[in-house]
């Protein structure tokens, strides 16, 4: 199962004052058109950002380092990665196609994310982390601690939006779309493993908690593009859960992603499915 094609269809559960319901997702059409954003430029990412939020400029930039410095030592290739943090006014006026809050790719290795959260961003993420939003730590420097909580959760699907950027530009492609999705999956898994274990403790907890969340809102019923996006979401933690069993078995110090890459490479920079079942054969059950 990969990504549902062209249109992803998100319905959220939204109280009327709060925003949007029935949202279409479309496929990213590139860089938002915005004005007045303020350049954050860092030694391997930027983040362009709406005035009055280069606190959490700086906390994106952060991660899209970890994840950049980590491909490079990979790949040996150096990837300029982007972030874009807009305002909700910003967001609706750059009609992305998705609500405010929920990251959006904005072409390979650049992604759009929110500038500050709100209740609106508080009650989206709720739907798929309802035993509550992870905590970043900290005092939030703008906003509820909730409110914080939902941007630290909006960056954890971001990261692996940009991972799944970094896969498909690369020369290491899956033979499906799901194993491209491995692919980023592993990638975020060992970046964070590696480079930020807090990190990746709570990137874990995010996906467990997103599936049952997912599965039980099929269980429940809706339309049926909402229910195609709540499969494609529970198959997303699958994956992860997946690429984290490769992970335990590789050990740190080998890496999930770094040896996916070799076995990619190994084959013509096409990494297969019989190729993993090799791998792996019976210790860790695929797709």
């Amino acid at each position: 199962m990969s990504r549902p094609p062209l249109i992803l269809a998100l319905l959220l559960a939204l109280t009327s004052g709060l925003g949007v319901s029935g949202v279409e997702v479309e496929a990213a059409t590139g860089p938002p058109d915005v004005p007045g954003l303020v350049e954050l430029a860092g030694r391997e990412a930027f983040v362009l950002y709406t005035p009055g939020s280069l606190d959490r400029a700086s906390r994106v930039q952060d991660w899209l380092e970890t994840l950049g410095d980590e491909y490079a030592g990979v790949t040996g290739e150096r990837v300029r990665l982007g972030a874009y943090l807009l305002d909700r006014r910003e967001w609706e006026s750059a009609d992305l196609g998705a609500p405010y809050g929920f990251p959006r790719s904005a072409g390979r290795g650049r992604t759009v994310l929110p500038a500050f959260g709100d209740q609106g961003t508080v009650t989206l993420w709720r739907r798929y982390q309802p035993e509550g939003l992870p905590a970043p730590g900290g005092s939030p420097v703008r906003g509820t601690p909730e409110e914080a909580a939902s941007l630290f959760t909006a960056d954890l699907w971001g990261l692996f939006e940009t991972a799944r950027g970094l896969v498909l530009r690369g020369p290491v492609r899956g033979e499906d779309p799901w194993i491209d999705e491995l692919m980023a999956h592993a990638l975020a898994v060992q970046a964070l493993e590696r480079r930020n274990p807090r990190r990746a403790a709570s990137f874990d907890r995010f996906w467990s908690h997103l599936g049952r969340a997912a599965m039980d809102s099929v269980s429940r019923g809706g339309t049926e593009a909402s229910e195609t996006f709540d499969r494609w979401v529970a198959h997303q933690s699958r994956l992860h859960e997946l690429a984290r069993s490769m992970a335990d078995r590789e050990g740190r110090r080998g890496g999930v992603f770094s040896r996916l890459w070799r076995l990619g490479r190994k084959s013509d920079g096409i990494l297969t499915e019989d190729g993993l079942r090799r791998r792996y054969r019976d210790s860790v059950p695929l797709p």
